[in-house]
This record gives structure tokens, C-alpha cells and sequence, in this order.
């Protein structure tokens, strides 16, 4: 919902779905927003036009969420929230996207595989959460298997090729071993 007011518009939202508080996001600022629908949902794209030079790739890469969203929709069941989107901001300090429940949040333009691994924790991660913060590697493993299904299904590599990969890396890898917050 939105009223505007001597000028100012004012927007607000309810989740009407269960949500992990860490899923819950507040981002400020001046945006350039595209809203559609993809298979009947609403989908809310707001980009931060400071990014300039970011801002077309950041847009470039939405357009590609319904054949995503279709995608992971057949491959792990309905879409589970009423909503949809991201929002992409100039927040090159943070370092990392967040799969925030309906709205992706990307620190810069996203590439496509962050894209579609956003999306595939709305199922997992987001629909279905982990008790213990050990257990992330459940919500981040099954979004890392759905990019490896997606550059299969697009083509561009197999899901095994993309487990080789990873699985030769040494122990010693930073993937492996990530540095503390």
C-alpha cells in the first residue's frame, strides 16, 4: 500500500507468510523501481540509480527472473510467498547478496547465478529455514544445486562438471575455509 502526502509517498508492506527475522529487510533511498507480474505475482525490481555505470547490467539481469522463477517452479514446487523481486543498491562494503524473504538484496549489480541462487532460497532457506546457524550449509547447498541445475538447463555446464569443479578444490581454498565476520 502507498499514500502520498505534501509530496512524500509512503509505502508499507505486510508479510502474511512465517518469516525468520533475519529474512526481514529496511533499505532507504531514492530507487528506480520496475514492478511487473511473473506467472501472476507481483514482481518489484528497485534498483539505486547512483549505481550509473551498474544500474543497466543490475536491470539487464531482472528480465531473466520469470523464465527463473517458471524454472524453479517446476523443478522444486510452487512459488511459496505472494511476491516477488530485488533490490539492487550501491553497497559495495557489504560484500554479498541476501536472499531477504520476497526481495532479494544485492550489494552491486548481480550476475546471473546470483540471480537465480537468490531466487532458489525463497524454497529453501526462506519456506523452509535452519534451527542452528551451523546448518546454513543446508539453505546455501540447495541454493548452490539449483545454479548448477540452471547452467545445465541454460546449457553452459553440467551439474556435474560444476561439482568436479568445486569438490577439486583443496582444502585450503578460501570456500572452504571462509575468514571470520
Amino acid at each position: 500500500a502507498s499514500w502520498t502526502r505534501a509530496g512524500r509517498t509512503t509505502w508499507s508492506w505486510r508479510e502474511s507468510s512465517p518469516m525468520a527475522t533475519y529474512l526481514a529487510t529496511a533499505t532507504l533511498g531514492e530507487f528506480q523501481l520496475t514492478r511487473s507480474r511473473i506467472n501472476g505475482i507481483p514482481s518489484y525490481v528497485a534498483v539505486d540509480p547512483s549505481q550509473a555505470a551498474d544500474a543497466a547490467p543490475a536491470l539487464a539481469q531482472m528480465p531473466e527472473m520469470p523464465e527463473m522463477l517458471t524454472y524453479l517452479a517446476a523443478t522444486f514446487g510452487r512459488y511459496p510467498f505472494d511476491a516477488v523481486g530485488a533490490i539492487v543498491d550501491d553497497a559495495p562494503d557489504v560484500g554479498y547478496a541476501l536472499e531477504s524473504q520476497t526481495k532479494s538484496n544485492y550489494d552491486r549489480a548481480p550476475d546471473e547465478f546470483t540471480v537465480l541462487h537468490e531466487l532458489a532460497h525463497q524454497w529453501y532457506g526462506n519456506s523452509v529455514t535452519i534451527t542452528t546457524w551451523p546448518d546454513i550449509w543446508l539453505a546455501e547447498g540447495f541454493a548452490t544445486y539449483a545454479e548448477w541445475l540452471w547452467g545445465e538447463r541454460t546449457g553452459q555446464f553440467t551439474a556435474q562438471e560444476a561439482f568436479d569443479d568445486l569438490y577439486a578444490a583443496p582444502p585450503s581454498a578460501s570456500f572452504w575455509n571462509p575468514a571470520p565476520n
